[in-house]
């Protein structure tokens, strides 16, 4: 059988996708999670890589790091000229984020409720371990604004039971050295990134929303209705935007006014118009990257 799915463009109007691209998707029972390689062109093709669940992923030059995600231990990935390599360890859990930049390792370890920074043979040089109950802050994703690291959380809270039965605007952006809030009133964010521009974005993730900082401050919001966002890369034209289909929490079933199945939105960078939709073989996606 076929790993390699050709897949129609869902568009609005005629376009041919510019970029290549590499999808993470989280393994969530009974749906499956994976890496997927999408080719640009008309139509797309989407390669399943494989099958494993993946959170971060990291690509620089040429080097691509992916985090595996598991509830017990750290397993990330690299992939590079000279070859691949595989670090594993123990004292850091639920990995949803990875960098590699300037020769170290950045990692969220969302399970021990801290970002911690190694060397390139995995030992600790530095970490930021934050106070509270596993879980608790919901630490995530990772990213670098005007040369500062940021972090994005659910929230500050000292137990999960802090939130009152709810996350809604208690997530923040960080900044990790000196703790200073950099945006607030977040509902379960994800995927911090700033483009070239100086342009600060945000999926605010409960809400279905991606949000746009502009250098005023003023916010652009785009909704995706019955899509939990999660996941941006931006390519030559177009911002691409990751969409989960919404699970209930207790019973890992797809809600009724979720999307079916995950999806990569194509936005026009300039404009933000929605330009159209990748469906994916999967109900989630965590992390994009541009490739080739």
């Amino acid at each position: 059988m076929s790993n390699t799915l050709l897949v129609p463009l869902q568009t609005t109007e005629e376009f041919t996708l510019e970029d290549d691209l590499l999808v993470s998707a989280v393994w969530k029972p009974p749906y499956m999670g994976g890496l997927f390689s999408i080719s640009k062109g008309s139509p797309t093709s989407i390669r399943v890589v494989d099958r494993l669940s993946g959170t971060g992923l990291w690509r620089d030059y040429d080097m691509l790091v992916r985090s595996i995600y598991h509830s017990s231990y750290m397993l990330l990935h690299f992939y590079g000229a000279d070859g691949t390599a595989c670090i594993v360890n123990q004292s850091y859990k639920q990995v949803h984020d990875v960098r590699f930049q300037f020769g170290q390792l950045y990692v969220v370890s969302t399970g021990t409720n801290e970002v911690v920074q190694l060397d390139q043979g995995g030992n600790l040089a530095y970490q930021w371990k934050f106070p509270g109950e596993q879980g608790s802050w919901h630490l995530n994703c990772i990213d670098l604004w005007n040369g500062r690291y940021v972090v994005s959380c659910f929230g500050r809270k000292e137990k999960p039971s802090d939130y009152a039965g709810s996350w809604q605007e208690h997530g923040v952006i960080f900044d990790l050295e000196s703790g200073d809030v950099l945006w607030d009133g977040l509902t379960k964010p994800h995927t911090p990134r700033m483009d070239v521009d100086g342009r600060q974005y945000v999926c605010d993730s409960e809400t279905n929303r991606l949000l746009i900082r502009q250098a005023d401050g003023s916010i652009t919001e785009i909704l995706f209705p019955g899509a939990f966002t999660r996941g941006i890369a931006f390519g030559k034209n177009y911002i691409y935007v990751g969409l989960s289909a919404i699970r209930h929490r207790g019973d890992e079933k797809i809600g009724p006014n979720s999307i079916p199945n995950a999806r990569i939105a194509i936005l026009d960078r300039t404009s933000f118009k929605q330009l159209g939709q990748i469906n994916l073989p999967s109900a989630e996606v965590y992390d994009i990257v541009i490739t080739s």
